[in-house]
C-alpha cells in the first residue's frame, strides 16, 4: 500500500469515529482554515442537539431533559450564525463563499428539526392544567368553562407544534407525556360543561318562556349527562344538578300549562263503570255534569248517568245513578265527552268521541286488601262485587251486602266483634265474590293488622275558611262526629246539638280528618247577628267535646278561638267558559258565590248589537236570564251594570260584560235527491243556522270511498242550507249506483255536524249515469273468401254503441276517398259495407269526422246513454279478421 493511500484511509477512519462529516480539505491559507473550523464547529453542535432528542427518543424510549435540549439547540443556533458570519467575512471569492454556504446548509435540516422539538416542549400545558384543577375545586361553572377552554386551546397549540417534530418516536412520547393526560383532565369535565352550556343557553335566552320547544330539545340533549353527574361527589357536579332540576321543574310546569286539554282515554273498567281520563286537571262542576257525557250502548243512548271526579283531578268515573250494571259481555259502545273545563276554567277540553269499543270481562274479581275501618271489618276488591261471605279469625261465616263503590274503591264490610278489634294480625277468608258479569272468586285469603292504639285523638288545627265557615282538623279518624259549641262573646251561635247544616266532613278531604263548621247568620236566640253594624271581623270562641276514636279513646276537650272576616268583595263572574245557554233559551251566568238579584233593570242582553227583551232571576251561584228566542245559534253579550246582583253580605257587583254562546248539540241529517244527470241536491236540516263553507268543500265528500272526480263543483243553491253537487263530464264510465258520503267535518255556524243516526259520516246511494264518450279504437278487413279482397270492414269501439251513420266517418285508401254504402252496429262493433271491393294489402284509414264537417252537422254514432262518439279519432285498418 502506498503511503498516500494509507493516509487517506486513516483520515476516513478518524472521521467515522467522531461522527463528523467528511469534507474536502480547503486550501491551506489562514482564511480557509477559520471558515472550515467554524462550519465544522456548527455542524458538530447541530448533530449533538439533533441526536439528543432524536436518538434519546428512538433508542432509549424517553425524552431528554428540557433544559439540556434547550441549551444544546441554543448553542447550535449560535454556532450556525457564527459560521454564516465567518463565511461572509473570510470566505473568499463569491464562488468559494457559495461552496462554503452549501456545505454549512447540509446541517440546516437537522438544526430546524431540533428547533421544532424545542418549540414543541416550550408550549407548556402545566399552568393551564393547574388552572382547571383550581376551577373544578371552586365549583363555579363559568370558571371551569373558561379554564377548560384555555386548556383545550393550549392542547391544540401543543399538538400543532408536535406535528412538526421529526421522528415518530419523539412525537409518540410527547403525546403520551403531555397531550394524553391533559386531554383526559379536560374530558373529565366534558359532561359538566355540556350540561352547563345547555342550561346557560336556556337561562340566558329565557327559552322556557320564549321558545319552549328549543328548551325541551336542550334539556333532552343532556338528560344522560345530568344522570351521570348525580353519581359524582363534587361541588361542581352538585351545583349543576341543582341548576338542572330547577330549570326542569320550570320547564315541566310550562309544558303542563301549555298543554291543550284533551281526553286521554276512555274505557269500561267493569260492568258498572266507565273511566274517562283527561290529560290535565279539570273543573269539578263541569266534570261532574253528567249532561257533558253521552254513552251509547249498542247504538242507543243510556240515560241516568252519574259522573264522579276522582282525587287526582284528572279521572272521572261514569256509572248508573241507580247502581245497576251498564254492560254485559259482548256489548259495544261509544262515549262522547264535551263542555268540560280545565281546573282554572281558562280552557275547554276538546270534544272527544271514541271509536266503537267492545266490552268483555272473563276474569274473576280479586281481593286487594282488608282493614279495620272504624268499627267495621272492610275488604277491598278490584271491581264491584256481590254475594260475598266473610270469615274472620275462623269465626262463623257471615253474608255481607253488595260492595260500596266510592272514589274508584270497591269494598264490603261488616261490624267487627270486640276480638276482631284487638291489637294483632287478623285473618280474613272471602267466599263467593261475584262481579257484574257473573265471574266468581270462589275463595281468597287476606289479613289486616290492628295496632295497639294508646294515643287519644286531638284537635290539630282550627282555621278560618270563609266569612261564615271555619275548618277543624283532627289527628285521626273519629268514631263519631264531635260536638261543637261556638260563641260570640257570651252569645251562643252553635250549641252542642249540631245539625248537618252546621257541621259536616269536608268533601275535599278523602281522609275524613277535616270538619267544616258553618256559623249561622244569627244567634240561637235573640236578635244577635254574626256581624254587627260596621263590624268587618268577628272573634269566636270554639269548644269541641266528644272527641272519640275507634279504639274508644277520648280526646281532651278543646277550647280555642277563630276569627272570621266579613265578605267585603262583590260577586264576580267565574269565567265566560262557565256561562251556558240552554235549548230553551235560558242564559246561566255563574258567579263565584251565591247571589240574589238586586236590580233586574241593570241586566241587559245584546245579540249582534241589538238589545233583547229578557227576564232575569237568581238562584244560588247563577244569574238566569230567559231569552225571547229559542234554539238560535248565536253569541249573546250580557252586560251587568253596577249593582245588578249582590251576595249574601250585601256586596254588589261591579259593572261587567260577559258572553254566552248557544250551539245545538244535535247532528244535522241531510236529504239527497237527484237534480239532473250526475247532479245531486243536498238539503241540510238546519232551520236556525246557515251552513259554513265546509258544506261546499269538495274534500268533505267521497264517492265509493274515493275523492270526488277532479272538476266536481259544489255550490250553495237558493240559500246557505242547500248545495248542488255536479260531477264533471267524462267522469262516469258506466251507468250504476255509487255511495256518496258526507264527512262529519261539514258543520253549520252553530257548530252542529252532519252525521247519521249513530253520529258517524252520512252515506247514501246515488244514481250514476255514464257520461264518457265512446271512442273508435280499431278496425279489421272482412275477407270471407280469403281472396285478399274485402267489401266490408269491422270497427271496434270502447263501449257498446247503438246508432250511427256512415257520414260520421271518412274512409281513405292511398290518399283517395272510398265510399261506404251502409253501417250496422252490434254491441261494441260496427260493420261498414263499401260499394266496391278493397285490396287488403292496402291500408285503409278511418277517421271520425267532426260534426261540423258532416253534411247533416250532427254526430249520429252514440253509446247506450246517448253520449256521442269522440270526434277526430283516426284508426288504420291493415289486418284481416
Amino acid at each position: 500500500m502506498s503511503k498516500k493511500k494509507a493516509i487517506k484511509i486513516a483520515t476516513a477512519s478518524a472521521i467515522a469515529l467522531t461522527g463528523a462529516v467528511a469534507v474536502a480539505q480547503p486550501q491551506a491559507d489562514a482564511a480557509t482554515n477559520s471558515v472550515d473550523q467554524a462550519i465544522t464547529k456548527a455542524t458538530k453542535q447541530v448533530d449533538k442537539a439533533f441526536n439528543l432528542y432524536y436518538n434519546t427518543a428512538k433508542k432509549s424510549n424517553k425524552l431528554p431533559s428540557g433544559s439540556a435540549i434547550r441549551k444544546e439547540v441554543k448553542l447550535a443556533e449560535a454556532y450556525y450564525i457564527a459560521a454564516e458570519a465567518e463565511i461572509a467575512k473570510k470566505g473568499g471569492s463569491k464562488a468559494k463563499k457559495a461552496a462554503y454556504t452549501k456545505k454549512l446548509e447540509k446541517s440546516k435540516t437537522s438544526l430546524n428539526r431540533a428547533k421544532n422539538y424545542v418549540a414543541a416542549v416550550s408550549v407548556t400545558l402545566k399552568s393551564s392544567r393547574t388552572a382547571l384543577d383550581k376551577a373544578i375545586e371552586s365549583g363555579k361553572q363559568s370558571t371551569v368553562q373558561s379554564a377548560q377552554a384555555a386548556l383545550n386551546k393550549k392542547i391544540a397549540e401543543f399538538e400543532k407544534a408536535v406535528s412538526k417534530v421529526f421522528g415518530p418516536d419523539a412525537r409518540r412520547l410527547l403525546t403520551k407525556t403531555y397531550t394524553t393526560p391533559a386531554k383526559a383532565e379536560s374530558a373529565a369535565v366534558d359532561a359538566e360543561m355540556k350540561v352547563y352550556a345547555a342550561y346557560k343557553q336556556i337561562e340566558r335566552g329565557n327559552l322556557i318562556e320564549k321558545d319552549i320547544e328549543k328548551a325541551g330539545q336542550l334539556i333532552d340533549s343532556v338528560r344522560a349527562e345530568v344522570e351521570e353527574l348525580k353519581a359524582k361527589d363534587t361541588k361542581l357536579a352538585g351545583n349543576l344538578v341543582k341548576a338542572a332540576e330547577k330549570n326542569n321543574k320550570a320547564y315541566e310546569a310550562k309544558v303542563e300549562a301549555l298543554k291543550v286539554p284533551v281526553v286521554a282515554s276512555v274505557s269500561a273498567i267493569n260492568a258498572k263503570e266507565i273511566k274517562v281520563t283527561f290529560n290535565k286537571e279539570v273543573d269539578k262542576t263541569t266534570a261532574e255534569n253528567a249532561a257533558n257525557y253521552e254513552l251509547k250502548l249498542k247504538g242507543t243512548a243510556v240515560a241516568g248517568l252519574t259522573a264522579d271526579l276522582q282525587e287526582d283531578g284528572k279521572t272521572v268515573l261514569l256509572n248508573k245513578t241507580d247502581g245497576t250494571d251498564i254492560f254485559t259481555n259482548g256489548d259495544y259502545y261509544t262515549v262522547e265527552v264535551e263542555e268540560v273545563l280545565t281546573k282554572d276554567l281558562s280552557k275547554k277540553v276538546a270534544t272527544y268521541k271514541t271509536a266503537t269499543l267492545n266490552y268483555f270481562d272473563n276474569a274473576a274479581p280479586t281481593v286487594v286488601s282488608s282493614e279495620l275501618n272504624g268499627s267495621n271489618v272492610r275488604v277491598y276488591f278490584n271491581e264491584p262485587v256481590s254475594g260475598v261471605q266473610l270469615k274472620v279469625d275462623g269465626s262463623a261465616l257471615s253474608a255481607v251486602p253488595a260492595s260500596t263503590n266510592k272514589d274508584g274503591k270497591y269494598y264490603v264490610e261488616r261490624p267487627a266483634s270486640a276480638d276482631e278489634k284487638k291489637a294483632g294480625t287478623h285473618s280474613v277468608t272471602v267466599y263467593g265474590a261475584t262481579d257484574g258479569d257473573n265471574n266468581t272468586l270462589s275463595v281468597a285469603a287476606t289479613q289486616y293488622v290492628v295496632s295497639d292504639d294508646t294515643s287519644a285523638p286531638s284537635i290539630t288545627s282550627v282555621t278560618a275558611d270563609k266569612s261564615n265557615t271555619f275548618k277543624v282538623k283532627v289527628s285521626e279518624k273519629l268514631a263519631v262526629e264531635p260536638s261543637f259549641e261556638v260563641k260570640k262573646g257570651g252569645i251562643l251561635f252553635i250549641d252542642s246539638s249540631n245539625t248537618a247544616a252546621q257541621v259536616a266532613l269536608d268533601p275535599e278531604d278523602s281522609s275524613d280528618l277535616t270538619y267544616i263548621v258553618t256559623v249561622p247568620a244569627n244567634a240561637t236566640s235573640g236578635s244577635y247577628s254574626l256581624y254587627g253594624k260596621d263590624e268587618n271581623s268577628v272573634a269566636l270562641s270554639v269548644k269541641i267535646t266528644n272527641i272519640k276514636d275507634n279504639s274508644n279513646l277520648t280526646g281532651a276537650e278543646y277550647n280555642g278561638s277563630v276569627t272570621l272576616t266579613k265578605d267585603a268583595v262583590g260577586p264576580k263572574v267565574l269565567s265566560e267558559n262557565t256561562n251556558t245557554v240552554s235549548a230553551t233559551g235560558l242564559i246561566s251566568v255563574k258567579f263565584d258565590e251565591n247571589i240574589t238579584l238586586a236590580d233586574s233593570t241593570k241586566v241587559k242582553v245584546y245579540k249582534d248589537g241589538v238589545l233583547l227583551a229578557t227576564t232575569a232571576t237568581a238562584a244560588g251561584e247563577f244569574l238566569n236570564i230567559q231569552l225571547p228566542e229559542v234554539g238560535k245559534a248565536a253569541t249573546y253579550s250580557v252586560k251587568l251594570e253596577e249593582g245588578a246582583v249582590k251576595d249574601a253580605a250585601g256586596n254588589k257587583n261591579a259593572a261587567l260584560t260577559t258572553t254566552a254562546t248557544y250551539a245545538s248539540k244535535n247532528d244535522i241529517t241531510p236529504t239527497i235527491t237527484l237534480d239532473g244527470t250526475n247532479k245531486y241536491k243536498v238539503a241540510f236540516a238546519t232551520p236556525n243556522s246557515d251552513m259554513t263553507d265546509s258544506a261546499t268543500t269538495v274534500s268533505n265528500y267521497t264517492l265509493d270511498g274515493k275523492a270526488l272526480p277532479a272538476g266536481t263543483t259544489i255550490d250553495f243553491s237558493g240559500d246557505k242550507k242547500t248545495v248542488i253537487i255536479t260531477l264533471p263530464k267524462e267522469s262516469v264510465a258506466k251507468t250504476s249506483s255509487g255511495s256518496l258520503q258526507i264527512s262529519t267535518n261539514v258543520v253549520n255556524k252553530a257548530g252542529q255536524k252532519v252525521a247519521d243516526a249513530k253520529g258517524e259520516a252520512f252515506t247514501q246511494l246515488v244514481a250514476l249515469t255514464d257520461n264518457v264518450k265512446p271512442v273508435l279504437q280499431s278496425g279489421k278487413f272482412i275477407d270471407s273468401d280469403d281472396n285478399k279482397l274485402a267489401n266490408q270492414v269491422e270497427l271496434t269501439f270502447s263501449e257498446n254503441v247503438t246508432a250511427g251513420n256512415v257520414d260520421d266517418y271518412e274512409f281513405i285508401v292511398n290518399g283517395a276517398k272510398v265510399t261506404a254504402t251502409a253501417i250496422t252496429f252490434t254491441n261494441d262493433k260496427a260493420t261498414v259495407t263499401f260499394g266496391s271491393e278493397l285490396n287488403v294489402a292496402q291500408a285503409l284509414s278511418v277517421k271520425v269526422l267532426p260534426a261540423d264537417d258532416q253534411d247533416d252537422k250532427d254526430m249520429d254514432t252514440k253509446d247506450t246513454t246517448g253520449n256521442k262518439l269522440t270526434e277526430g279519432t283516426t284508426v288504420t285498418v291493415n289486418t284481416v279478421k
